[in-house]
């Protein structure tokens, strides 16, 4: 007779990931209903139904499915946000993320349809030439970029740059593929004197000269639009930051470093936030997963290995360079700070 025998494996965490994308459904279904604006307040899923139109016996499993998941509270049977929910999914906030979570959902999912095709195929002719890095894209997603900065991103960088030995003599800064400039506007608030330049494609100068005045640093922050690996980056500066700016340099990581190098004065800091990949380009997961869809349709982009982007500033000419590795909002990230 055939035994059931004791296995020392688990099948949860295959479970939990087929399971995951009806969380991801509950939030951007909710998101395109514009949802959370009307739960800043405890409400019955018959009065939202009410407003909403919807059918309330389908509003009552819904709003469940999304309190499981702590995106709501529910209480004598009412229903309101929770503080992150409110915090980040309810439009009109400056750290509204919605129309940025669409957004970023469709660009890490939309290369994975028909998968199982593509694997013998390969990209499909029209999106074969697709990827992120085209102008129109980056710039429509100004406004999503700019909230998910203000949404701690931005802080948690200045919070590095702040820490660095030579912060108070800084007086000129570049923000390399800065987007809409906040992480530039963060970093220079931080600081009495310093004056900084962000640098994008140039459609993304409209956005970030609109928010470098709200900030009103119109005066200390200008926009310079181009590629960085073909157009002049300006020069004279004292600290260049990057954050998940530099996948697009194709093979020649170490000629950009090089030009970084040549753009800072003497005893200049260039600072990068990036993926550092590890266990043979696998890990950590939370940086894989998001570029898979990317991948699959485009060469165009790089990722990095741990200690790649180091070992391009030493050969450069960088005179040190030290490495930690970080926990950040959207995963673990590589800091690595060269010194010219």
């Amino acid at each position: 007779m055939t035994k059931l025998e004791p296995i020392a494996e688990s099948p949860r965490g295959l479970y939990e990931a087929v399971f995951a994308p009806v969380t991801a459904e509950l939030i951007l279904a909710a998101i395109k209903a514009d949802l959370f604006r009307h739960l800043e307040k405890p409400a019955s899923p018959e009065a939202l139904a009410g407003q909403l139109g919807w059918e309330p016996r389908a509003a009552g499993v819904l709003l469940n499915g999304l309190a499981s998941c702590d995106l709501l509270g529910k209480r004598d049977g009412l229903f309101s946000n929770s503080p992150e929910t409110s915090r980040f999914l309810v439009p009109g906030k400056p750290t509204f993320l919605g129309n940025h979570l669409l957004a970023t959902h469709h660009m890490v999912t939309g290369g994975l349809a028909g998968l199982a095709e593509r694997l013998q195929g390969g990209p499909a002719p029209e999106t074969a030439d697709a990827g992120p890095a085209g102008e129109t894209d980056w710039s429509a997603m100004a406004e999503g970029m700019a909230n998910s900065a203000r949404a701690g991103r931005a802080l948690f960088a200045q919070g590095l740059v702040r820490k660095l030995p030579e912060f108070a003599w800084f007086k000129k800064m570049l923000d390399l593929g800065g987007g809409p400039g906040i992480h530039c506007i963060a970093m220079v608030q931080a600081h009495p004197s310093m004056t900084g330049v962000v640098f994008d494609r140039p459609a993304m100068g409209d956005k970030a000269r609109q928010y470098i005045d709200e900030y009103g640093l119109s005066e200390r922050i200008a926009f310079m639009g181009g590629d960085y690996m073909s157009d002049s980056i300006g020069s004279g500066y004292d600290l260049i930051w990057a954050c998940a700016s530099l996948n697009f340099c194709g093979d020649d990581l170490g000629g950009l470093m090089a030009k970084l190098r040549q753009a800072l004065n003497p005893g200049g800091v260039l600072a990068v936030l990036q993926e550092g990949l590890t266990h043979e380009g696998t890990k950590p997961a939370e940086m894989v997963l998001p570029m898979l869809a990317w991948r699959l349709v485009s060469d165009e982009g790089v990722n990095f290995e741990q200690g790649q982007i180091a070992s391009a500033m030493l050969e450069a000419g960088f005179r040190s360079v030290r490495s930690q590795t970080l926990d950040t909002v959207h995963g673990v990230m590589d800091l690595d700070v060269a010194r010219k």
